[in-house]
């Protein structure tokens, strides 16, 4: 699971025209939690890491914008980011788009945002995989308050609290 403010939702995913399918195990409770199949759109731009790369992130990590933990990294994850906008690059295992606002935190070693930017963006504009998103996903409305864990290998990777009535929580259908 993620939260994404309705804004951000809003460029990145457009309502499903179907329900569920019948033979979908397990979507039931879903629907009954309030999630709806929406559509991925829109562009991204993907750069694998390598071990090279991580000389630049020695401590493994860096800051994103939708969690106020460092996010961590290591060759052979995916460093993302929308095109072509790239105002932000978020980090997966799998090529998930990520997002939110948020970076209070600052540990020693580990890369802000910008910083993340500045060095990657030309690198990812010089030898990335521009793809077009797609793919459905369910999502239903954040509640005010809720905290939303996203876990990827049983590791929690963020952690945010709904400040608004706005944002969405998406559930990613992605094995890692």
């Amino acid at each position: 699971l993620y939260v994404l403010d309705r804004e951000k939702f809003d460029l990145n995913y457009e309502l499903a025209a179907e329900e569920f399918g019948e033979s979908e195990d397990g979507y039931e409770e879903l629907y009954q939690e309030g999630f709806r199949p929406y559509w991925r759109k829109g562009t991204i731009l993907i750069y694998q890491v390598t071990q090279e790369d991580m000389k630049f992130v020695p401590s493994g990590k860096f800051y994103g914008t939708f969690t106020n933990d460092p996010i961590p990294i290591q060759p052979g994850f995916f460093l993302v980011t929308g095109y072509p906008e790239m105002k932000e690059i978020w980090v997966s295992g799998h090529s998930v788009i990520y997002n939110d606002d948020g970076q209070l935190l600052r540990s020693v070693g580990v890369r802000t945002q910008e910083e993340m930017r500045d060095h990657f963006l030309p690198i990812m504009q010089a030898r990335g995989m521009k793809l077009r998103r797609a793919g459905r996903r369910l999502a239903r409305p954040a509640r005010r308050g809720e905290e939303v864990l996203t876990i990827v290998n049983n590791q929690v990777l963020a952690k945010k609290v709904v400040l608004d009535d706005g944002s969405m929580v998406i559930q990613e259908e992605a094995v890692d």
